[in-house]
């Protein structure tokens, strides 16, 4: 009996704590993580910023300072599911960060389970997050389908993004663009119809009414639509051929299309400056040069490393906890890996021409 009850729990402690419930339940009032998705969807340049941002951002390994456990415990982070088809710390980092930067924040849980440790990406739906009284400083997590605090919330962590004062909940990359981003849209919606109407060329034939009165207006109309039909459909180059004083002008041609480079610029500009990420690394050409400045690249790489500082207290308790679980007391230690966003030619030709200056010319 005391067998069938240890393996029957063992069961249980493989199950995630937190189920679906109810649509953002941990969303903030008027700024869902479905309408964050659906933002990022719909404007391509801001998923492309995000995926830049995380591709950047995301570089790491994790020393152990247990060498009794070093192989072991190197080979269970490579090998941590996810429940995504994909495997490994550095992949649920990855896809962590992604949720992050789009909804604001991002919660995550580990899983034990008999067979080792999986990692858990939490959808906004599954639990709520709350400030129990007295305790600033700690966050419940409530599962939405029954509103009960998780059993075991020491394999829960969360990281919120630029939280206001007070607030538990981040505030997602894509903040204010909303109404940029819906201008934007209006313009594109804009330069589509105005293509249908000017790039389908439209043609006009009038002639003047036959005065001799050989032919009625009706028949000569009839008689120039079935010719002009027949030209324009031929599959070969036809002439039109007809008698009086005919006019062809092209539907339209006397109106320019607005120019929309302008207005399409300043809002993508405000996109690229909300997001920090280089235009040229978005795909738009908007200098003579595709490489940074020196300044923007300390910018850059300051945010990159202040994205770092919240993912590493993440990084270290999955780690830990699987320290612990291979029977070990060690504290891991994260190293992210160096951000070179600089020529290394450049650099090193700088740093050469400052040592020559610093030795009198001697190299």
């Amino acid at each position: 009996m005391r067998m069938r009850k240890k393996k029957n729990a063992a069961g249980a402690s493989a199950r995630a704590q937190t189920r679906p419930a109810g649509p953002d339940a941990y969303a903030v009032s008027g700024r869902s993580p479905a309408s964050c998705e659906l933002l990022r969807s719909r404007v391509p340049i801001i998923g492309a910023a995000i995926g830049r941002l995380v591709n950047l951002t995301v570089g790491f390994t994790v020393n152990c300072p247990d060498p009794a456990v070093k192989e072991r415990f190197d080979s269970i982070l490579a090998g941590l599911p996810q429940g995504s088809g994909s495997v490994g710390l550095r992949s649920f980092i990855c896809r962590y960060f992604d949720e992050l930067l789009t909804t604001g924040t991002a919660v995550g849980e580990i899983v034990p389970s008999p067979k080792g440790v999986g990692l858990w990406l939490v959808p906004a739906g599954d639990v709520v997050l709350r400030r129990p009284d007295g305790d600033p400083c700690r966050t419940e997590f409530i599962r939405a389908a029954d509103m009960t605090p998780v059993s075991r919330p020491e394999l829960m962590f969360m990281t919120a993004l630029s939280p206001a004062a007070g607030e538990i909940r981040g505030r997602p990359l894509t903040e204010g663009l909303a109404e940029y981003c819906g201008t934007l849209g209006t313009i594109f919606e804009m330069i589509e119809k105005n293509r249908r109407r000017t790039g389908n060329v439209r043609y006009c034939v009038s002639c003047g009414a036959d005065e001799s009165g050989g032919e009625s207006a009706e028949s000569l109309a009839r008689t120039l639509a079935e010719g002009w039909s027949q030209a324009m459909s031929s599959d070969t180059v036809r002439d039109f051929i007809c008698v009086g004083d005919v006019k062809v002008s092209t539907i339209g041609a006397d109106s320019k299309e607005p120019d929309v480079e302008a207005p399409v610029r300043q809002l993508l500009e405000q996109i690229v400056a909300k997001t920090g990420v280089p235009p040229f690394l978005l795909g738009l050409s908007w200098s003579t040069t595709e490489r940074m400045a020196s300044l923007q690249t300390d910018l850059l790489t300051t945010e990159l490393e202040n994205y770092r500082t919240l993912l590493t207290p993440v990084i270290e308790k999955i780690a830990a906890f699987v320290l612990r679980s291979l029977g070990s007391s060690a504290v891991p230690e994260v190293v992210w890996d160096e951000i070179t966003l600089q020529d290394r030619l450049s650099e090193a030709k700088a740093a050469y021409y400052d040592r020559l200056a610093q030795n009198g010319g001697r190299g």
